[in-house]
């Protein structure tokens, strides 16, 4: 299952334990998104996740597929900051699909995010504006 299917399932199975190819395996991030697809609260009390350890490509070994369902998740982070293209891409996306279209909207849609939560609003605010600079003069957006 993909990321933002909202199709709910009590049992998720794994066929194999990489994404399309060998060289791409699962890592835990993944592995609990797709996992956390079966049992979905409200829907669900239980759910079940499978991971087929024997393909034809070779078997896995129970040691890395353990290491796939029980080692926690890596810490998230924001792909907003200005080193990152991130809030480029978040107000291009936020503006063409209508969501934003004023100042008051664009407050609202920065303080909705990670980077607002974790740095506050100086930082969030530094970042936005310098991305609709960018947005402007590369014109993408027009400023009013």
């Amino acid at each position: 299952m993909a990321v933002g299917v909202n199709l709910p399932a009590r049992r998720v199975v794994f066929y194999k334990p990489y994404l399309a190819m060998m060289d791409n395996p699962l890592d835990v991030a993944r592995y609990r998104q797709m996992a956390g697809r079966a049992g979905r609260a409200g829907i669900d009390e239980a759910g079940e996740s499978i991971i087929i350890a024997m393909h034809a490509h070779g078997p896995y070994s129970v040691a890395s597929l353990s290491k796939l369902i029980l080692d926690p998740a890596a810490p998230i982070a924001t792909c907003l900051v200005e080193q990152k293209r991130g809030m480029k891409r978040a107000l291009l996306e936020a503006v063409a699909s209508g969501a934003v279209s004023s100042g008051g909207d664009i407050q609202m849609f920065i303080g909705s995010t990670l980077l607002f939560c974790v740095e506050g609003y100086e930082v969030a605010a530094k970042a936005t504006m310098a991305a609709l600079k960018w947005l402007n003069s590369s014109g993408f957006i027009i400023l009013d």
